[in-house]
């Protein structure tokens, strides 16, 4: 890219190291969504005509910045009414430092950092978007932030992969119910090629909430909705007191290592979710499984990266895995390289579940080993190279048999492997082969070798044995 998307992503990394600005070791997740709210004013003050946040008078005062600051969103709430509730939460005197003056010299440093440079890309020969730079700041301010909170973040790789799976049709919506702070929503909807997707999403916290209500707003999708909640005891999208609202496309990913406490709950569901069975307190991966499963339309596809023990877990979680399959709810199964996600060395999979198969592939299971793939690695993330992605594609979309690589299966098969679905069960990794080595004429080659060598030896001392007898008759004559 250009220089001036070098220099903002410098800006970006010289504001992420909390120890080099602020001495401390890290900075608080309210913090962080400041940071992200400034940058939210700074683009309205850059397209805003009338100047309802502008930074002129912020960028030239050395004390009050964080009142100014507030006021700057207070004055865009006023202005915008439809934006009454976004900022909730965020309030730049509510950060790390407890004494004014602190505060101000930080803050003052961010706005010296940004205050020479223009975000919003207006040269159509420059190749970034709000969206970049909306990843640029989670890549470098909330990546390291995201496990305090016990959710897994999905690699944007991993969101574009899914959503291409999922092939979401316009205006369809679209749910993270596992969601960090609304990146993945937002590389869904920018992978699928500006079809005006409703974005939902289901966080933890009320901090990522507000993550991901400002990152919406950054990247332009106002009708977006956010709910933080106690996933299992209180769900956020619900239609009436016994009905879960429902969505035709789910991507994200399974939360891991977590006990969900709430067997009491589960058992006495008032929204149903989880007919197929109750899980162990300590095991959440088949609860959250099942809500989202629950939360799909009768024609709805949700494509979602589990931990691999989902695969292959037994009793309890078998049976609920067993009847899922039963159903003929999975499509394919897709097993991830390890190290695709920052935090975890195992390999992570994808499940596709579809209500509405096609009559060819019902009672069918697609199985895909790209373990062996070669992902580029980058200093933040991995991704996949993109001939790695249509091959992918290619075997999804044909639903055929590729030796060493994808195989479809019957529910009849996978039900004589007890609903096994770890991978390397039916798909069979070719090896090259190696031609057979005969020892015995390999040594009587080198014992030739030697040979050959031993008679030129012997062959050139006689000649020089010659030469050094003529040599000295000649002296001799001399």
């Amino acid at each position: 890219m250009s220089q001036t998307w070098e220099d903002l992503t410098e800006r970006v990394r010289c504001i992420a190291d909390p120890k080099k600005i602020a001495r401390i070791s890290h900075f608080p997740f309210s913090t962080r969504n400041c940071l992200l709210g400034f940058i939210l004013l700074k683009k309205f003050s850059e397209t805003d005509p009338d100047g309802s946040a502008d930074l002129h008078n912020i960028e030239t005062t050395t004390t009050g910045i964080t009142d100014l600051l507030n006021t700057a969103v207070h004055r865009i709430e006023q202005k915008h009414p439809a934006l009454q509730g976004c900022f909730e939460g965020m309030n730049f005197n509510n950060t790390f430092f407890r004494k004014a003056p602190i505060r101000d010299a930080f803050w003052q440093g961010v706005v010296a950092q940004f205050s020479g440079i223009e975000l919003s890309c207006r040269d159509s020969k420059k190749s970034w978007d709000w969206d970049d730079i909306c990843l640029l700041i989670h890549d470098y301010w909330f990546r390291s932030a995201i496990p305090e909170y016990g959710y897994t973040e999905t690699p944007a790789s991993v969101i574009q992969l899914e959503t291409e799976l999922i092939s979401p049709p316009d205006g369809s919506s679209i749910y993270d119910p596992f969601c960090t702070n609304g990146t993945s929503l937002v590389v869904a909807a920018k992978t699928a090629r500006s079809k005006k997707l409703r974005l939902f999403a289901e966080t933890g916290t009320k901090e990522q909430a507000l993550s991901a209500r400002l990152n919406f707003l950054m990247t332009d999708h106002l009708d977006s909705s956010v709910v933080f909640s106690n996933l299992v005891r209180k769900p956020g999208f619900v239609e009436g007191p016994r009905n879960l609202m429902r969505f035709q496309r789910i991507i994200g990913t399974l939360p891991s290592n977590n006990d969900y406490r709430c067997v009491d709950v589960a058992q006495d569901d008032p929204y149903s979710r989880f007919g197929y069975g109750i899980p162990p307190v300590t095991q959440s991966d088949f609860t959250y499984l099942q809500h989202a499963i629950a939360s799909l339309t009768d024609d709805g596809i949700m494509a979602i990266a589990v931990p691999p023990s989902v695969l292959f877990k037994q009793r309890s979680e078998g049976r609920i895995r067993a009847d899922i399959i039963k159903d003929d709810l999975v499509e394919a199964v897709i097993l991830l390289p390890k190290k695709v996600y920052q935090f975890h060395a195992f390999n992570y999979a994808i499940l596709v579940i579809n209500r509405n198969k096609a009559p060819e592939r019902r009672n069918k299971i697609l199985i895909i080993d790209t373990s062996n793939e070669m992902w580029q690695g980058r200093k933040i993330h991995t991704t996949f190279y993109p001939e790695y992605l249509d091959k992918l594609m290619t075997a999804y979309r044909d639903f055929i048999d590729v030796e060493g690589y994808c195989r479809v299966c019957t529910i009849e098969e996978v039900e004589k492997n007890k609903f096994l679905l770890d991978v390397g069960r039916y798909v069979k990794q070719t090896r090259a082969i190696v031609p057979k080595v005969d020892l015995r004429v390999l040594l009587t080659k080198l014992e030739l070798a030697h040979r050959m060598q031993v008679n030129e030896y012997e062959r050139v001392r006689v000649k020089a044995d010659e030469i050094i007898e003529y040599l000295e008759s000649m002296d001799q004559a001399c």
